[in-house]
């Protein structure tokens, strides 16, 4: 009796332990949501009614017709706005992922002198602050040609380094080379190993990797804002209309703007959510 009294006292602790965590974290989640609900709600309201009150319900569907008119910053409109997120983040998103990959590969399953130095130069460059290279970093662009122009801005994701880089190359640390060698018996060379074997083992990290990859770029305004701010991306152009909105009121419009720059990236986590998830889960099986 006294053993069954201890567990059901041990298990009612339990219960309200999880029920506080649960409390915390629905807690957490909703301060996330709230302001993007806030937003969407805010959206369909004319200015004066947004000025009169921004906690009232009212349902404009024009607002959605009139933010591809409406939100402009220096002549471009929102759908040229949305033309150039395209291709700053598909220009950016090939040799981002594929670079790292190829590095990677190179320093995990090719270990020499000149691989390992090239790993520990990644790793003492993300140790080194960037911050004040801007400077630097924009007259390189400038010195060279890259500010402005479309067909040269991917160099710029040709590094090969960063967290991408050790991300592949931890995942391809744990990827057997027996594989290889099997292929090589039948023929295969290093490329064909490569492209028909490692790299669509690594299936799930890559297109994990790509959505946060596109994600991040679509997002970025600081980028564009630097070295391509004559082709306003989304980011930038709801940046620069937003600071607009301190002499001219017009803020249902820059809500409506944000509501659609949300929504490649949902799309992308709905359709990719699996992959990315499985992904997660190998690493963390793997680790």
């Amino acid at each position: 009796m006294e053993k069954s009294g201890i567990h059901y006292r041990n298990s009612k602790r339990q219960k309200t332990a999880v029920w506080i965590v649960w409390g915390i974290v629905t807690l957490y989640a909703i301060t996330l949501v709230a302001p993007f609900i806030w937003t969407l709600f805010n959206a369909f309201k004319t200015e004066r009614e947004f000025a009169e009150s921004a906690l009232s319900f009212s349902w404009h569907w024009d607002n959605m017709v009139r933010t591809f008119t409406e939100l402009e910053v220096d002549g471009v409109n929102f759908i040229a706005m949305i033309v150039n997120s395209l291709l700053f983040s598909g220009i950016h998103l090939l040799p981002a992922i594929f670079v790292p990959f190829f590095a990677a590969y190179a320093c995990s399953k090719f270990p020499s002198k000149f691989t390992k130095g090239f790993y520990w130069l990644q790793l003492l460059i993300m140790s080194i602050p960037t911050l004040g290279s801007f400077p630097a970093y924009y007259k390189l662009l400038v010195a060279f040609g890259i500010k402005n122009n479309y067909s040269m801005i991917w160099i710029l994701s040709c590094s090969g380094g960063g967290m991408m880089f050790f991300l592949f190359h931890s995942f391809l640390n744990g990827v057997s080379w027996t594989y290889a060698e099997a292929a090589k018996i039948d023929g295969a060379g290093n490329w064909h190993i490569m492209f028909q074997i490692m790299l669509p083992m690594a299936k799930g990290i890559v297109i994990a990797q790509a959505v946060v990859t596109f994600i991040g770029f679509w997002n970025d305004y600081s980028g564009p804002m630097l070295y391509m701010n004559e082709y306003p991306t989304i980011a930038v152009g709801l940046y620069r209309f937003h600071t607009l909105q301190m002499t001219r009121a017009n803020r249902p419009i820059f809500f409506m703007g944000v509501i659609y720059s949300l929504i490649p990236t949902v799309i992308l986590f709905v359709c990719f959510s699996k992959t990315f998830m499985s992904s997660i889960t190998i690493g963390g099986l793997k680790g």
